[in-house]
């Protein structure tokens, strides 16, 4: 047996889900598979089965507190993943079309609202870069995926909006289904903001 984090390096190496990598979305497709299962075998007072609800929205970053550590090499209390489809912090590497074609290979139909967050820099919406941003939302489209939303926020922005937060006020920012202040955020949501992926587009 080697050593914890060496264990846990090992669990962090191993493929992820949303990288367009086929034996890693296999498991997540199974995942979301079994969890219909399960919600199917519970009845309501009427008979009819229960359906699984994606828009937990900020639930997330409470529920990660008191959540140990997990097998993908997620630490005691580090965030979950900020909604049911996007990656967890970090671990999406091969790009936002990749996230995109991870996504579109799960089935979602028996179960509501599932959301998808990203990140980009804002000069991915300057004039020379809007073309490729917008054939990236046509690919959303016909994967046909349910739900995507974005941040257009640099990092660096963000990091300087906690030091003073006075100087950004009214900055917003989306975080799973609504947006809110950022300087408002709760201190999970906010790490999150900072923690998900810069996309890019080549």
């Amino acid at each position: 047996m080697g050593r914890p984090e060496d264990i846990r390096q090992a669990c962090l190496a191993a493929p992820k889900f949303r990288n367009d990598d086929d034996y890693a979305d296999s498991i997540a497709r199974e995942v979301q598979r079994r969890g219909e299962e399960a919600m199917e075998m519970i009845k309501d007072r009427y008979g009819l089965s229960h359906r699984g609800d994606g828009s937990a929205v900020s639930a997330t970053y409470g529920l990660a507190v008191d959540t140990p550590a997990t097998p993908e090499g997620r630490m005691d209390g580090e965030p979950f993943a900020d909604s049911t489809l996007a990656p967890a912090p970090g671990r999406d590497k091969k790009g936002p079309t990749a996230v995109l074609n991870s996504v579109a290979k799960i089935k979602t139909i028996e179960t509501y609202n599932h959301l998808l967050n990203q990140k980009f820099l804002p000069k991915f919406f300057e004039d020379d870069l809007k073309p490729a941003f917008i054939s990236y939302l046509k690919t959303w489209k016909e994967l046909n995926i349910p739900h995507i939303q974005f941040n257009v926020v640099d990092k660096k922005v963000l990091v300087d909006a906690q030091t003073v937060p006075e100087k950004y006020a009214d900055l917003i920012v989306r975080v799973a289904g609504f947006q809110r202040l950022f300087c408002r955020s709760l201190p999970g949501s906010a790490r999150s903001h900072h923690r998900r992926t810069e996309q890019s587009l080549s």
